[in-house]
């Protein structure tokens, strides 16, 4: 795991390699092990590296191949390794690392590798002779990349501030990412909060020759492997297999790893798999709460003392929160609404002295957790009247409105809106944190703003189209919310303590499988039951079935109270931004302190999260 950097130009000079030298010192944290910078007649590369895999300075970045015609610059991990490395004799290899065989795969079958790989991993290959470089990222977007191309140049990175220390880059916002922020606490793919900079999309490599650059996919879910007519219980045997193997591949490790415990069902299920496949203590780590309402550490030890873990428990205070949080906002590589847990939890993980954490990110996207699942579920039963009908919808929509909160009240009304039942339509609506109209009392932007998401859904029609109902939603989840929101925190926030945390259930085997699954086998009669049954007796019945709470913390009541000054003092500061209306934002704020239920706590603190962002990034 590390950070890579680089620029190619079509004459490359000491400008350009002191441009890299910065970004490569902007985000030292993801790498703290290493540095190396490689300078060609035409490219510049620069790395950061973490030690997981070979551990010695043979093993630094950038790498070379015996020739010195291949460079590389690889983040990541890459869990079918060794088994390449079988494939690809009589390659005189010289290491024990995973990033020579990355090289050596490239060398051998060129942008057909990607697809051999199973693994996490940005990486940037030069071809020294041809002058021309490859540029990809995993199929799922665990690791990030980001691009800025003009005049016939290149930059890459694995952070966006990075690139703004080139000062090569332009620190112009985008108006069209601020309201995607607002609407969705993210902004989505391709684009970034910078007008000159984007993102490879997970799936997708690309090319720069001779200042031509294109990109181009390697990776779309195959047709489902599992269809009607296999049984339940061969279906939970898949599973099962297709996850402990996930799980086993990614212990792979040269240094100390250890495990994120929740005590829910997807980080309990990780960690008892980790326990079969191990003959030593797993360590994991979980975070408490003096708010029992938000505590789920007596679920997190129960399951430690099943699993006879090496576990730590943190006990967080607000007072302790209010300690770190200015901290923690100042790692966000991109502002997030969903963050700071990642943070904490990774920084007294790394603390402990590990490396590599595993963490259960990814139940709820792949085996159908999520309340979405069941709302789309219960929509689409109306699917045959939903276009003849209406009439009777927009007839509905308005007297429900006395009878539902305010927030549901909204989204609900706009889903009955809606001309045709069509995911690309309705999911958006799922997961919009405000609607325009409530916007417009906060933003002053343009008000014709494509919709991310359901671009997004529309652009990928073909490949979700023929999925069954509760897959198209683990599809939508997958491709907007969790690579813009989770994944991106999870990568942001532990590489700030160079911690690597890698994620079983994106394993892209089991992804691909678990698409497949008829909804009749994979609906949710309670939470994640697939998932559940498909382990057996792994899980005691006091997880399974208890309710869900979340890895989350009392924002709402910390706002109001110990954290009230750090909030009011970057919504003042917000208040100048010629883009905020700033009447609109003391209003809510107002409504917010007195105790208004209407506004919810996470619209306020993406405010709050933003002008940290910018003011440490001097925008």
């Amino acid at each position: 795991m590390c950070g890579i950097n680089g620029i190619v130009s079509l004459q490359i000079t000491d400008t350009h390699r002191q441009a890299v030298e910065r970004m490569c010192k902007a985000m030292a944290h993801r790498g703290p092990d290493a540095e190396g910078i490689w300078q060609g007649e035409r490219a510049v590369l620069g790395h950061r590296r973490l030690s997981i895999i070979d551990l010695s300075i043979s093993a630094n970045q950038p790498f070379q191949d015996p020739s010195g015609r291949y460079k590389l610059v690889y983040n990541g991990e890459l869990y079918n390794y060794q088994s390449l490395k079988e494939e690809l004799a009589p390659f005189p290899f010289q290491t024990a690392s995973d990033t020579e065989v990355v090289l050596a795969a490239i060398i051998r079958w060129g942008e057909a590798a990607f697809a051999r790989f199973n693994g996490m991993f940005a990486l940037a290959f030069w071809d020294t002779q041809t002058r021309s470089l490859l540029l990809a990222r995993d199929r799922l977007g665990i690791k990030p990349l980001y691009i800025s191309y003009r005049e016939q140049h290149l930059l890459f990175s694995s952070e966006l501030r990075a690139l703004l220390k080139s000062d090569m880059v332009s620190s112009e916002l985008r108006p069209a990412s601020l309201q995607d922020f607002f609407t969705y606490q993210t902004v989505h793919a391709p684009h970034t909060l910078l007008k000159e900079v984007v993102q490879l999309m997970p799936g997708e490599y690309a090319h720069w020759h001779e200042g031509t650059f294109s990109q181009h996919s390697y990776w779309h879910p195959k047709a489902p492997e599992a269809g009607q007519s296999d049984s339940k219980l061969y279906i939970q045997k898949r599973v099962s297999t297709l996850l402990t193997e996930s799980v086993e591949k990614r212990m792979m490790s040269d240094v100390p790893l250890g495990a994120f415990l929740s005590g829910g069902i997807d980080s309990s299920a990780i960690v008892g798999l980790m326990a079969r496949c191990s003959e030593r203590p797993i360590h994991t780590f979980s975070i408490g709460f003096q708010e029992k309402a938000f505590d789920e550490s007596p679920f997190a030890l129960q399951i430690a003392k099943k699993f006879r873990t090496e576990h730590q428990q943190i006990r967080l205070s607000p007072e302790a929160m209010l300690k770190d949080l200015p901290e923690a906002l100042a790692a966000m590589d991109n502002p997030s609404g969903d963050g700071i847990n990642s943070y904490l939890i990774s920084k007294y993980t790394r603390k402990a002295g590990l490396k590599v954490a595993l963490s259960g990110l990814g139940g709820d996207e792949v085996f159908a957790g999520y309340p979405v699942f069941r709302y789309w579920h219960k929509l689409f039963q109306y699917q045959k009247w939903w276009n003849v009908s209406a009439f009777a919808r927009k007839a509905v929509a308005g007297p429900l409105g006395p009878f539902i909160p305010g927030n549901q009240r909204n989204r609900l009304q706009e889903i009955l809106r809606v001309g045709r039942l069509d995911l690309s339509r309705v999911y958006p609506i799922f997961r919009k944190l405000q609607l325009e109209e409530e916007l417009a009392n906060l933003l002053s932007l343009p008000k014709e703003v494509q919709n991310m998401p359901a671009y997004l859904l529309n652009e990928s029609r073909t490949h979700w189209q023929e999925l069954p109902e509760l897959s198209k939603i683990s599809w939508a989840e997958i491709s907007t919310y969790t690579q813009n929101v989770l994944l991106r925190d999870a990568d942001q926030m532990s590489m700030a303590h160079g911690l690597e945390v890698r994620v079983p259930f994106f394993d892209h085997e089991l992804v691909s499988y678990a698409w497949g699954i008829p909804d009749e086998h994979k609906f949710p009669y309670y939470p994640k039951s697939l998932l559940v049954e498909s382990l057996g007796d792994l899980l005691p019945k006091e997880v399974v079935h208890r309710k869900k709470m979340g890895f989350v913390f009392p924002w709402k009541d910390w706002m109001r109270n110990e954290l009230n000054p750090f909030c009011q003092h970057h919504i003042d500061q917000l208040l100048d931004r010629n883009w905020i209306k700033a009447d609109g934002l003391r209003k809510q704020w107002a409504a917010f302190l007195a105790g208004d239920d209407q506004v919810i706590w996470l619209q306020i603190w993406l405010m709050i999260v933003m002008n940290a962002w910018l003011e440490k990034n001097d925008l």
